[in-house]
């Protein structure tokens, strides 16, 4: 009975590594499926595409902020989209299509292929834990945090 119980420690013990080793990236795809679910009770039909949508902004934040580093670096790829992108009249029009093509665009293709394309998002949900939205608090503000910083220090560059 023992030797059982033992065993059965091993197998928690090896669980227990292998939920702490697990990608980061996909627990927060975990944590906000779980928690976009719950909070809308469940009741919106389109909840992949209102998650699909509001992540990959955040994640246009997070490329928005790597563009900034590597313009103070002395890498300035945003602008150098940004001649190609110069299609209009208008410095609005121009800027917005160049937002939606470098920041939104990528964001929204490693959304897809990485958690939405073949159900992904269902092997997800099985492999990582549920933290109530936690983990998508988080890297929410610290995505908006630093993105505040870096462009704050990139005002000076």
């Amino acid at each position: 009975m023992n030797i059982m119980k033992n065993q059965n420690d091993k197998d928690m013990n090896r669980q227990n590594k292998k939920k702490k080793n697990k990608n980061y990236y996909y627990a927060l795809w975990a944590d906000a499926i779980n928690y976009q679910r719950v909070k809308g009770k469940n009741l919106l039909p389109d909840w992949k595409f209102n998650l699909f949508f509001s992540m990959s902004m955040v994640q246009s934040f997070n490329i928005a902020t790597l563009f900034m580093i590597l313009r103070m670096c002395g890498l300035d790829i945003g602008s150098f989209i940004h001649n190609y992108v110069d299609i209009s009249l208008s410095k609005r029009l121009n800027s917005f299509l160049w937002a939606v093509i470098s920041l939104y665009i990528p964001s929204a293709l490693i959304t897809y292929f990485s958690i939405f394309y073949k159900k992904k998002y269902i092997k997800i949900l099985n492999e990582y834990s549920f933290e109530n939205g936690k983990t998508l608090k988080v890297y929410m503000f610290l995505s908006f945090l630093l993105f505040f910083i870096v462009a704050f220090i990139n005002q000076k560059y």
